[in-house]
Order: C-alpha cells, then structure tokens, then sequence
C-alpha cells in the first residue's frame, strides 16, 4: 500500500512539474529554466502569449517597419504569436530553434523580399550572410552575439556585399549598368549616352580594353579619358607617314581592311613613283606595305620585285 502511495505521490510530482515546465529550454535560453522564470517569456492571465519580442528587439523594429521574412510571416497583430510556429521551445537544449521549411537550401528566399535572381541563386547562405556583410549600424541592434549565425541585418544595396571596383566614379546605382546575371557584361549601359558613341568594331571590344587605370594598380577609368584622336588609343602602324587623319582611309567597320574606292578617292597612288594600275589598283595596301610601313622603300623596278 506503501508503496503504491508513493508512485501515485511520484507520477503527481512528474505531473505537476509537468504543467509547470513541458521540457528543458534550448542552449540560447537555457538561462530561463527554472519554473520561476516562466514569466520572462509568458504572459500569464487570459488567452496564453508570448513575450518573445520584448527581448527579441531587432525582429518587432522590422515587424513595425515591415522589413523582411518576419513582417511577411508575422504581421502586427499576430507576431507575438506567430514566433512559437517556428522557433519551438521546450524540445531540450540541441534542439534547432529555426524551423526551415523545406529546408534551409530550398528555403524561398522571395519571401524575405529579396529573390535571389541569376548568379545569385546559386550561392550559399554563407556567401553573404556573413558578419562583414552586416552594417555597422545594425550590428548594435542584433542580439545575437555570434553574428555568423544571424541571418538579419543585411542592406540591399550592392556595395554591402560587392567591393566598388569603380571606386565611386559612376555612383552607387549598380543596377545602371549591371545586372545579378554576371558583373562582366554591361547590357544596360548605354555607350551612346557618353560622349563618344561606340560603332563598328569599338562595340565588341570589352570595356577594360580601353578603360584602364591611369598607373599600375590603380582603379579602371571611367573619366577623364582622352579620345578626340585614334591615336589616344591605337598605336600609328604608319610611323607617321601620312599627315591625314585616320578617318580619311578607315573606318570603325575594321581597320585591317580599306576599300579600294576609299583609296582612290582618299589617296592618289599616282602621285608616287608607282602609279597602280589595273589590277593593283584593287589590292589592299598591306598587300605590298608589309606591316603598314609606308616608309620603308619597296623595289618595284621589276615585276619580280
């Protein structure tokens, strides 16, 4: 009989203990076990709640500003109790108090209000949600005290993550020119707005072929540059032979190759001591200039030359 009274007086403390706390805290807030502590995360009196953004400070400033996945799956009037849906408590101090649903690689990131677009998409959490990454600003904000494992307080604005490698020269609206697909090409950059219109051949050529630093090691150029003359960016293959400007025989079509036409109407050949005939007279310059050296003197004395 004794000994029935005792685990009936045994299965009422577990009850009791129970009804006081359903299981042992998690590690970040094992220093709340203890039933006396009950209250510093419940409310007690009325319809049960929680008092999880009262401490949680950095969720309910977004909350009220309606930043973020917590604005979207927490509005107002239901955040104090939406938290429980995600972070479950009671499970023990290993239990993970982030619920990723399906699970934290496929989690839907456009739900943040940021979708993950091109290259983007395919990087790890890791990648950005890093403690560099994070504003100074919003550091003091966030209580967790390993900032690498936060996912909060991260900006928008491309130069959180990305070094500027323009060094401010074009501002800070990346998206002008560049999108998430690649930082290599500049679909939305519109040469034709500058000053010098890209045509021909200059509209495949790659942006840092002719925007390099002004010294070694310094930033790409993007002001400043002179192009009023080819020469500013091409070598003279003819050595200054000819006091005419590039355009009046080429073309940003291609520079390899001049019509015959254009030479004749741009240089007369028969001004020199080998008038073009015929046939000669349709060949390309390179043909008998080797290099483009108008300088250098070319037998032509004999048609074995």
């Amino acid at each position: 009989m004794r000994s029935f009274a005792r685990v009936a007086f045994l299965l009422g403390s577990v009850a009791a203990a129970a009804q006081i706390s359903p299981g042992p805290l998690s590690r970040a807030h094992s220093f709340l076990n203890g039933a006396t502590n009950c209250t510093s995360c419940h409310r007690v009196g009325g319809q049960a709640s929680f008092k999880c953004l009262d401490c949680h400070t950095e969720i309910a400033s977004r909350i009220a500003a309606g930043r973020g996945l917590h604005a979207r799956v927490a509005p107002k009037a239901t955040a104090a109790q939406a938290c429980a849906s995600c972070h479950s408590e009671h499970n023990g101090e290993n239990f993970a108090l982030i619920k990723w649903e399906p699970s934290q690689q496929q989690f839907d990131h456009s739900r943040t209000g940021w979708p993950l677009a091109g290259k983007h998409a395919t990087l790890s959490c890791a990648s950005c949600h890093k403690p560099e990454n994070i504003a100074a600003a919003e550091r003091t904000q966030i209580k967790m005290k390993d900032l690498g494992r936060t996912f909060l307080g991260l900006s928008t604005d491309c130069a959180s993550c990305h070094a500027d490698p323009h060094k401010g020269q074009l501002g800070a609206t990346c998206t002008q020119c560049h999108n998430a697909e690649g930082w290599k090409k500049v679909p939305s950059f519109d040469h034709s707005r500058t000053r010098f219109a890209l045509t021909g051949a200059h509209a495949r050529v790659a942006c840092d072929n002719c925007h390099k630093p002004a010294e070694a090691g310094g930033p790409v150029r993007f002001r400043g540059l002179p192009f009023e003359r080819c020469s500013d960016c091409h070598n003279d293959p003819h050595r200054g032979s000819f006091a005419a400007t590039c355009q009046s025989c080429h073309s940003t079509a291609t520079w390899k190759s001049v019509s015959a036409a254009a030479l004749q109407a741009r240089f007369d050949h028969s001004k020199t001591q080998y008038p073009l005939l015929g046939k000669h007279a349709l060949l390309q310059c390179s043909q008998c200039h080797a290099g483009g050296d108008f300088k250098k003197t070319i037998a032509f004395q004999k048609c074995t030359d």
